[in-house]
């Protein structure tokens, strides 16, 4: 694994100390400059967020969502989820920087929900506006800091050993007045931008990776030390991966009809981890309450409660660790409180199968099919999601 995060934090250190390789001192991650600071908090929140599942950001995005529901349906929507905290580092990346990061608690945890509802043919038959707002998320790792931890001393060492090989490769090209002779001078250059490029792009890796004529003056311990950091780094990812999540949305809907104007919707989930080796899993519950205002000969307000609970299993992963394809079946429970239609039935149970495919790095197809277990019937809905990030593509 190769540690996208802490490696480029390292990595912009090291860009300080490779030029002229002349330093010594190790680097820990608590006195890297503010510049650097910044790339720390953004790939720590790029790594934790590659490795979301596609259920995970449904709940909560990472940044930007856009999607299209039930494509094929009556009830196509147009859906945006906006964070507060991607709107807010958009406007301004100052907060990108740890010290000004670390207080925008709220802001990373409070989404804005959006949805045009269309019918058939694709005209606007409504408008939903709402918010979710994480109430307790445990899956927030930004804020974590790993100085002063066996992971920060790992690092470290690993560190001051790229240094001291660095200096051992310039001390082997001067000559007897202590300088780099001209003809040397473009090797020097060469492997030093080689250097820096590995670490610039892809943090720390294995020895085999760096310049052959530098390899020799790298300890053969190096590779000893990222293994264990990596899996430090790997292990507080799993527990992030497994940790609670409960969010809280409502939004009220405006219908662009006369016989339905307005209903309101308060919706919570529980995300819970399941610790397994291979894949991630998590248990998936949640409940809403809707009351709808209705025009039939009088206004009726109805009201309707929904609950259901499952398992979302990540059955093809990627080998960075990103969800690749996502199966969640699970059963639903659905109530009308009042206000009961002629033959309507006041309880329906289904039984409910998620599938959701990552066809490119931010695109998913979600497919539902749902089993009436009354009425023996099956019914279909297609998706579509987009993610988008609050940062500039990485190299």
């Amino acid at each position: 694994m190769t540690n996208k995060y802490m490696g480029r934090v390292i990595a912009a250190a090291g860009l300080v100390m490779l030029p002229g390789f002349t330093m010594l001192a190790q680097v820990s991650l608590k006195n890297i400059a503010s510049a650097d600071a910044k790339k720390q908090s953004e790939n720590n929140v790029r790594t934790v967020n590659d490795l979301k599942t596609g259920n995970w950001q449904n709940v909560i995005s990472s940044f930007l969502q856009l999607s299209f529901t039930d494509l094929a349906g009556d009830n196509k929507a147009l859906n945006f989820k906006a964070g507060l905290f991607a709107l807010k580092a958009k406007a301004d990346s100052n907060l990108l920087l740890d010290h000004n990061y670390v207080r925008q608690k709220f802001s990373r945890n409070f989404q804005f929900d959006f949805s045009l509802k269309l019918d058939t043919g694709y005209h606007f038959k409504g408008l939903q506006a709402g918010f979710t707002w994480a109430i307790i998320n445990k899956r927030d790792s930004t804020v974590i800091s790993f100085a002063n931890t066996a992971l920060d001393n790992y690092y470290s060492a690993a560190q001051e050993a790229l240094q001291i090989a660095a200096v051992r490769f310039r001390n082997s090209l001067l000559d007897a007045g202590g300088a780099i002779p001209a003809a040397k001078q473009g090797l020097f250059n060469e492997v030093k931008a080689k250097i820096n490029k590995v670490l610039d792009e892809k943090g720390f890796v294995a020895k085999a990776s760096y310049p052959a004529e530098f390899q020799p003056f790298l300890d053969d311990s190096f590779n000893k030390k990222l293994e264990i950091a990596d899996s430090l780094f790997a292990g507080e990812l799993a527990k992030v991966r497994i940790a609670p999540l409960l969010t809280l949305s409502v939004n009220s809907t405006f219908q662009n009809k006369d016989r339905a104007f307005s209903n309101g919707a308060a919706r919570v989930v529980y995300l819970q981890g399941i610790k397994t080796k291979r894949s991630k899993t998590e248990l998936d519950i949640r409940s809403s309450l809707t009351i709808k205002d209705t025009l039939v000969v009088t206004t009726q307000r109805r009201s309707n409660f929904n609950t259901s609970a499952g398992i979302n299993f990540a059955l093809l992963e990627s080998g960075t660790g990103k969800s690749i394809v996502e199966f969640k079946p699970y059963f639903e429970y659905n109530s009308i409180l009042s206000k009961l239609y002629s033959g309507e039935k006041k309880d329906v149970f289904m039984a409910i199968a998620d599938l959701r495919i990552r066809v490119f790095e931010n695109f998913w197809l979600p497919f539902t099919l749902k089993y009436d277990l009354d009425k023996g019937r099956f019914f279909g809905f297609l998706d579509i999601e987009f993610n988008f990030g609050a940062f500039k593509k990485q190299k």
